[in-house]
C-alpha cells in the first residue's frame, strides 16, 4: 500500500484505550466491516501521512479499537487524536448491485428526469429507516421512489423532482 493512493477514510481516531497504547476509532457509518480483515491503514495526522499495521482490530460498542503495530504507548495512542485513517480505493469490499459507497455519492450532479439540473450532492444523512441525499435545500428519500436512476461512472443521479413529491 503506498500512502499516497489512501483516498478513503474510513475512521477517526478519537483517543487512547487500555493501557498497551491502542487506540479508539469512530469509524465512518458504511466502513465498520472495513476494520475486520485489515492490515494496513493509512494515518493522516498534522499534515503527515504513513502507514500503520493493524495487528488487531475489534468493536467496542459502536467504537471500534485498533491496536496499531507502530503505536505501542498509550501517551503515544492520544497524540493520535482527531488522526484520520484511510484506505485506498481498491482496499473497498464489493457491495451488492444497488448499494453504494457513501463518498462516491457526494459530489455527484442530480437531474429531473426532464434533464433539470437541481444541484449536487452534498451530504449523505444515514438515518434508520433509508439514507437521504441532500441536495441544496432538499432531502431525497434513498429509496426507489425518489431516486429513479444512479449512474456512478458518469457521476449522475436522477430524482423524482421535488415539485411531484407534493402532487400526489
Amino acid at each position: 500500500m503506498n500512502a499516497a493512493e489512501c483516498e478513503v477514510v474510513i475512521g477517526t481516531v478519537t483517543g487512547a484505550y487500555g493501557i498497551q497504547g491502542e487506540v479508539k476509532v469512530q469509524p465512518e457509518p458504511d466502513s465498520i466491516e472495513r476494520f475486520r480483515d485489515l492490515s494496513e491503514v493509512c494515518v493522516r495526522h498534522e499534515g503527515r501521512q504513513w502507514i500503520a499495521h493493524v495487528e488487531r482490530a475489534r468493536r467496542h460498542g459502536k467504537l471500534i479499537v485498533l491496536a496499531l503495530a507502530e503505536v505501542t504507548t498509550v501517551p503515544a495512542a492520544r497524540r493520535l487524536a482527531g488522526a484520520l485513517l484511510a484506505i485506498p480505493p481498491t482496499a473497498r469490499r464489493e457491495l451488492p448491485a444497488g448499494e453504494y459507497f457513501v463518498d462516491d455519492l457526494l459530489g455527484m450532479e442530480v437531474y429531473t428526469p426532464d434533464g433539470r439540473r437541481l444541484g449536487q450532492v452534498d451530504d449523505v444523512l444515514q438515518l434508520p429507516a433509508n439514507d437521504v441525499f441532500v441536495v441544496g435545500d432538499y432531502l431525497y428519500p434513498a429509496i426507489h421512489d425518489y431516486v429513479l436512476e444512479i449512474d456512478l461512472p458518469g457521476r449522475r443521479i436522477v430524482v423524482r423532482p421535488p415539485e411531484e413529491s407534493f402532487e400526489e
